[in-house]
């Protein structure tokens, strides 16, 4: 993906045909952000792939960045962890 207002829809296809599977993380909240851009490409590209979703969904208190992304579930442990659910199923 080159940038977060356009999406490469024809890597987005190409990968997801050979996979069947994504996941996104955004360390953000993830109403009106990639995740629903990525959602929104899917769509309109007739694809259905397995797809989990990782983001801030409540607000943060202070802390360093590694503290404030394992809290919100999105610290590579937590990617990891989706990926490897994704690749299972």
């Amino acid at each position: 993906m080159n940038s977060f207002k356009q999406i490469d829809r024809e890597a987005l296809s190409a990968s997801l045909q050979k996979t069947g599977r994504l996941v996104t993380v955004e360390d953000h909240n993830p109403h009106n952000g990639w995740a629903s851009q990525i959602d929104r490409a899917l769509v309109e590209l007739g694809l259905q792939p397995r797809v989990k979703h990782l983001a801030v969904t409540y607000y943060q208190l202070s802390g360093t960045w590694e503290e404030l992304y394992e809290s919100a579930g999105i610290a590579f442990k937590d990617v990891e962890k989706a990926c490897v659910e994704l690749a299972s199923m």
